[in-house]
């Protein structure tokens, strides 16, 4: 009988935990400045994937409410929309195929739109924008819990790069047209 992966686990599992530990083995020859942000990014990927084989293994999931992360706003929209999907199945007995996540241009204008700020406005004032945009207009976390995040992941992002590591951040090219 050949040998097979045991129950829950994917060939992609172990593909993805090798990448990680590679990257880390790498990581560990670089000076300790350069060293400090792949290792812990890489050793806690790895940690949460063996977290994810594990539970696999075990048969179990991580069953989260969505409604409960969302903000109020939010919860009130997630509930509109399954209430009219239901009346809409009802009055013409069609089955209602939800997607998650929404349409294909917006997933697209998000990942475009990311790589576009950097280049206008520079990375500090674009992880500002995009994340206090994000959680505002996608995430509907409303006003004062996005711009909340948005100034955490603005100075998290400052602190390890600019403060730690002392990267220069390029200034966009808006900045440099009226400086």
């Amino acid at each position: 009988m050949p040998w097979r992966l045991p129950k829950g686990i994917t060939v992609m599992d172990l593909v993805v935990l090798a990448v990680f530990v590679t990257a880390a083995f790498i990581a560990s020859e670089y000076t300790a400045r350069a060293r400090m942000v792949p290792v812990i990014v890489t050793i806690g990927s790895a940690m949460l994937l063996l977290v994810h084989i594990g539970l696999q293994i075990r048969g179990a999931s991580l069953d989260i409410d969505q409604r409960a992360l969302m903000g109020r706003d939010a919860r009130q929209a997630a509930e509109t929309a399954e209430a009219e999907e239901q009346a809409l199945a009802a009055h013409d007995g069609r089955q209602v195929v939800k997607y998650e996540g929404g349409s294909l241009a917006s997933g697209l204008a998000i990942i475009a739109g990311f790589p576009a700020l950097i280049f206008l406005v520079g990375m500090l004032p674009a992880v500002f924008l995009f994340t206090f945009g994000f959680l505002l207009f996608i995430s509907k976390f409303g006003l004062v819990r996005s711009l909340i995040a948005a100034v955490a992941t603005e100075a998290v992002v400052y602190g390890l790069f600019v403060a730690a590591l002392g990267v220069r951040m390029n200034q966009g090219i808006l900045l440099t047209l009226f400086s």
